[in-house]
């Protein structure tokens, strides 16, 4: 099983807002992490969706939609994705 944990961080004085997205066991100078510029077109789950989606195509896991990850849940300041898959995840 894999998870991919994503939450938002605010703008600062050189960078804007974003969401970064990390495997669930992601540790520092680890490559399964990503931080994407916030989707302000999008709403609710959208800019944490297009995040994770990043990340799977960085790890190499088969990205097809979005909207057809294998679950999601809201945590305090972002979202969970729990993949029951192996090889390939489907998002």
């Amino acid at each position: 099983m894999r998870t991919i944990i994503t939450h938002y961080v605010g703008p600062t004085n050189s960078r804007g807002s974003r969401i970064v997205a990390q495997v669930g066991d992601w540790k520092r100078g680890e490559p399964g992490r990503v931080s994407v510029p916030y989707y302000h077109a999008g709403n609710g789950a959208t800019p944490h969706d297009r995040a994770a989606s990043a990340l799977c195509d960085k790890m190499g896991w088969g990205v097809t939609s979005p909207s057809r990850e294998c679950g999601r849940g809201g945590t305090a300041d972002g979202y969970v994705y729990v993949f029951a898959c192996d090889d390939k995840v489907t998002l």
